[in-house]
C-alpha cells in the first residue's frame, strides 16, 4: 500500500465518522428547560421570595422514599391551603410530571409514574399570607 491510498482511506474514514455525528445529533431530542423562558426570567424575583419563605421555616419540607412511593411531608405549624408538586425532568419535556393537593399535609407519590432518572422537584404551598417554595433534585 501506499501514501495515497492511506490518504483516501484516512479522510473517508473521518468523513463517515463526521457524516455519522450529524445524524446522530440531527435525530437527538433537545428540549428546552421551558417554553416560556423570558416570561419566568421576568417573574424570577417572586420565586426568590418564594424560596426565601420556605428557607425561613422552622420545619423544612421533607421528601422520603419508602418502597415504590415518594412520601412529602409539609410543615405542620402551617395552615396550608393549596398545595403543588413538579416533577421537571430537565432532559425531557414529556416525562414532567405535577400532583395538586388541597391542604394535606403529607402526599403520596407514586414513584410507577415517573421513567429512571433525575428530576428536580418544585413544592409550593400557601397559607392565608404566603407562598412558599422549596427546590430539590430527586434521582429515581
Amino acid at each position: 500500500m501506499n501514501w495515497g491510498k492511506g490518504i483516501v482511506i484516512g479522510m473517508s474514514l473521518f468523513m463517515a465518522f463526521i457524516l455519522y455525528m450529524v445524524i446522530n445529533l440531527m435525530v437527538t431530542n433537545v428540549d428546552l428547560q421551558s417554553e416560556d423562558y423570558y416570561k419566568k426570567e421576568i417573574e424570577y424575583e417572586t420565586e426568590i421570595a418564594q424560596l426565601n419563605n420556605a428557607n425561613q421555616l422552622a420545619e423544612k419540607v421533607t421528601l422520603v422514599r419508602k418502597d415504590d412511593y415518594l412520601f412529602i411531608q409539609l410543615p405542620d405549624s402551617l395552615d396550608i391551603r393549596k398545595s403543588t408538586i413538579e416533577f421537571v425532568r430537565p432532559n425531557d419535556m414529556q416525562d414532567d410530571q405535577s400532583l395538586v393537593g388541597g391542604s394535606e399535609k403529607e402526599l403520596i407519590y407514586p414513584l410507577s409514574k415517573l421513567q429512571d432518572g433525575m428530576y428536580d422537584v418544585h413544592v409550593q404551598f400557601e397559607d392565608g399570607n404566603k407562598i412558599y417554595l422549596h427546590k430539590t433534585r430527586f434521582y429515581k
